[in-house]
């Protein structure tokens, strides 16, 4: 996305350099410019371009919604965020009831920024291409506007005293007979209320008239008539406007397809708005939408609209190197067909077909059975769609992102949750009795009471170290890659104090994974047995149809107890209860499922399902 210059308002410069900086540092396209009250604001946005307001709601001179108003005089479709530490349900009714863009309350930690960046970025984008397809629809009307005019006059008696040919064309008469007649009479049935009144007007208030009407020459053709009074009757100038008024009422159409776009969720939902569209307004008896599959490295129909509408599961799928579909994804440039014996891809029943690249996401495939070529104002309705289609993709993968990221910023919080319930409860009671047995040690000098002060303090710091793996490295990965499992294993079974404890490993599979969170899964495992399994237990590392699996041949767990296993602090004995919890999280962060069982020998399996 081009570069986002944000004007950012807010009376306090810490609390506005603070936000600047956040926004700049969260998205890398924004630049955030401030000034501190909304005068000077006004005066910096009439001298420069932005692309988004930022504005606090209470300053001392003038509130954001005062500013809201000011700014809407000068920029009307400026996004405009109210970003305000004074919240309530009445601003922000009257923030929507004004027209503000978004409206969003500051909070008190710094997730806020990155909500604020995305909605600044999903504003803009929808900004940008509603001024984009303004521009493309009045390069439309501009092009359909330059006609020839047909003219004639009329004296005051309404005789007609000249008609030019595209007037007498229209009028389907000789210009030579028409010259001398009344127009009354010539066509009785022409001229009818609306045009002798708007005849009458203008040589009654010699001021000039314009009129739109159906023809009744030829019944649903339209034509635009200017009347001009002159010194001895009028002069009316006519065209044919059948082909503009069509055109508007598609550029309208279009226009409401393109809103109902900005309200779509998904993918599909997006692609069957414009194959309806393409279908029900641009009159295309064929369409459909693929859209690209990067794992087939194909072009994979979703949605179809006409004739073969009920023909979606059928449709075949198209390369992108060796067919029109793909040279126009490939591109970036619509491509046309003329479909015939000697055509060998799969274009339908269709005269002549068109596919028109939709951004990244696909293409769109018209067709049509007529032998004439598509005209030029057909491609660029289709292309107007596409780029609002493409638009509205760009919009709804913004906005899945940034639930996803509200939903990392959510289970962040319920870890940290969970942190601190573990460091208020389990880390406070060997905390206790180090404080107890110190006591102890201090009266009585006992060797006793010095070992469990230092056993505390061992459990302690293996509670705290456990925590920051599972902070850290627990729900993220890194880079990943085919990882071989028996290295990785052998490897982590390195790093544990494993005693007499023995590996066993038959997994010759590798899987995609990062390496480093690979090996932190495994040592937590291998300790959890070394730990749970008895003395000298034998744990195995074995492939399990794409995944694989961690057993031993201690004594299991009860059925009962599985479903706590992965909870945090949860613990039999006396570990920390974080390492299966860290386990969890790693899998979860690959994508995988993780199962609990009991393994061959007796003992406790978790088996790992990698591949979907």
């Amino acid at each position: 996305m081009a570069a986002i210059r944000v004007l950012l308002v807010d009376d306090r410069p810490p609390v506005a350099d603070l936000t600047a900086t956040y926004l700049e540092r969260v998205d890398d396209d924004i630049s955030a410019h401030i000034e501190t009250s909304a005068e000077a604001g006004l005066e910096r946005l009439d001298a420069e371009s932005f692309d988004c307001v930022v504005s606090d709601y209470e300053m001392p001179e003038q509130d954001g919604l005062e500013f809201l108003a000011d700014v809407r005089d000068l920029a009307p479709d400026l996004p405009f965020v109210l970003f305000t530490g004074k919240g309530s349900e009445e601003i922000a009714s009257e923030a929507i009831s004004a027209g503000v863009t978004d409206y969003l309350q500051k909070g008190s930690g710094n997730e806020q920024y990155e909500v604020l960046a995305n909605r600044i970025e999903n504003a803009v984008a929808q900004y940008r291409a509603q001024q984009e397809a303004r521009e493309a629809n009045e390069q439309v009307r501009r092009l359909h506007s330059r006609i020839t005019d047909a003219f004639y006059a009329l004296d005051d008696d309404w005789q007609m005293t000249y008609v030019n040919e595209q007037a007498a064309d229209f009028l389907e008469r000789d210009p030579d007979e028409l010259v001398g007649e009344d127009i009354r009479e010539a066509f009785p049935e022409a001229v009818g209320d609306e045009f002798y009144e708007a005849y009458t007007e203008a040589l009654e208030t010699k001021e000039p008239v314009t009129l739109v009407a159906e023809s009744v020459f030829q019944p649903g053709r339209w034509v635009e008539e200017r009347v001009f009074p002159s010194e001895d009757g009028l002069s009316i100038y006519f065209r044919d406007i059948t082909e503009r008024r069509r055109h508007e009422h598609t550029l309208n159409a279009l226009h409401d397809a393109t809103r109902e776009l900005m309200h779509a969720e998904t993918e599909r939902e997006i692609a069957s708005i414009v194959c309806r569209t393409a279908d029900t307004v641009l009159e295309f008896p064929g369409t459909g939408m693929r859209l690209y599959d990067p794992e087939q490295n194909a072009l994979v129909n979703v949605a179809i609209g006409g004739e073969n509408a009920d023909e979606i599961d059928g449709r075949p799928k198209f390369g992108v190197e060796d067919s029109p579909h793909g040279r126009a994804y490939r591109e970036g440039e619509t491509v046309t067909v003329e479909v015939d014996e000697a055509t060998t891809d799969d274009l339908g029943p269709f005269s002549r077909t068109m596919y028109v690249p939709v951004g990244e996401y696909g293409i769109l495939s018209v067709g049509k059975h007529e032998d004439e070529p598509f005209t030029e104002s057909s491609v660029q309705f289709v292309e107007i769609l596409t780029e609002n289609a493409r638009a509205a993709f760009d919009r709804a993968d913004r906005e899945t992102r940034l639930r996803e990221r509200e939903r990392g910023l959510e289970a962040q919080n319920e870890r940290l949750e969970e942190f601190a319930s573990v460091v208020s409860h389990d880390l406070r009671n060997p905390l206790n009795v180090a404080r107890g047995h110190f006591e102890l040690a201090r009266e009585t000098g006992r060797e006793e009471s010095f070992d469990r002060v230092a056993a505390a303090h061992d459990r302690m710091g293996s509670l705290i170290d456990d925590l920051l793996v599972l902070a850290r490295k627990g729900q993220t990965v890194g880079r990943t890659e085919p990882v071989a499992l028996a290295e990785v294993a052998e490897g982590a079974w390195a790093n544990v104090a494993t005693g007499g404890a023995a590996l066993e490993v038959e997994a010759p599979e590798t899987v995609e994974a990062d390496p480093d969170r690979l090996c932190n899964l495994f040592e937590n495992l291998f300790r959890n047995s070394v730990d749970h399994a008895g003395d000298d237990p034998t744990v195995r590392v074995v492939g399990r149809n794409g995944g694989f699996a961690v057993a031993d041949d201690g004594p299991g767990i009860p059925e009962g107890q599985r479903d706590r296993l992965f909870e945090c602090g949860h613990s039999t004995d006396d570990g920390t209860g974080l390492g299966l919890s860290i386990v969890e999280g790693i899998a979860d962060a690959h994508g995988w499922e993780v199962e609990v069982g009991e393994s061959e020998a007796g003992g406790v399996e978790f088996v790992f399902e990698v591949e979907g």
